[in-house]
């Protein structure tokens, strides 16, 4: 902080003021990790916390069972089920979700756009829209 002694005749005034800072510095792993979420899109930003969340599950579930803990009381002590405990610690690494098909099923709305009278154009645009709307 610096001071600001100003005399005008017999009064002295003073005034405290911050001095000019910058960005506050962050360190520099996160600082490197928001740069890289903030280049994603929203979608990959979510699959990536997403896995990271899950990475640290599976490194937690290792670390407990090498301490001498048995899978029913992991999942016991993570909430968790015991299948997708047994499914880490059987995993030879950490187990990745399989990639999606890329297409979402319309299901109920393609049996009730098919039963509308229109023509097939207008029938595939509706449809088109049905399944964006979900």
């Amino acid at each position: 902080m610096t001071s600001n002694i100003s005399a005008g005749g017999s009064q002295a005034q003073r005034t405290d003021q911050p001095e000019a800072q910058g960005e506050p510095e962050l360190p520099h792993a996160l600082g490197g990790q928001e740069v890289e979420l903030a280049s994603l899109t929203y979608a990959e930003r979510k699959k990536k916390i997403s896995r990271d969340k899950r990475s640290a599950r599976y490194e937690q579930i290792l670390a407990l069972h090498g301490g001498g803990m048995s899978g029913r009381a992991i999942a016991r002590e993570l909430h968790m089920s015991r299948r997708i405990v047994l499914r880490y610690l059987s995993s030879d690494g950490f187990p990745e979700r399989a990639p999606g098909s890329g297409r979402r099923a319309c299901g109920k709305s393609s049996t009730l756009i098919s039963s509308i009278s229109v023509n097939a154009g207008t029938r595939a645009r509706i449809q088109a829209r049905a399944c964006l709307v979900r």
